[in-house]
């Protein structure tokens, strides 16, 4: 038996007992685990944006990122250019 004290209490009271439980352990790590994941595909974002920008507004081919060379220097001057030679095939 609780003894109640005075009006404020019992208000006080009553309200804690309306609140809904506090999450179990599972959802605690269940909600601990979807913060992750949203802030790792958040850091992914981030590092494709960082990458279209480093390539000029695009993301670049593989074959393109695998060029050595002042690759960025020439997409900075003229990238369709780099576009139109990336999109050449060699000839034999």
């Amino acid at each position: 038996m609780v003894r109640r004290t005075s009006e404020i209490a019992e208000y006080w009271h009553e309200h804690a007992q309306q609140l809904p439980p506090p999450p179990s352990p599972e959802e605690v790590a269940e909600a601990a685990r979807l913060a992750r994941l949203a802030d790792e595909r958040a850091a992914e974002e981030e590092d494709r944006r960082a990458e279209e920008r480093a390539w000029n507004g695009r993301l670049p081919s593989e074959r393109l990122k695998r060029v050595a060379g002042n690759v960025s220097g020439m997409v900075r001057l003229d990238r369709l250019l780099v576009d139109e030679v990336d999109g050449a095939t060699p000839t034999p």
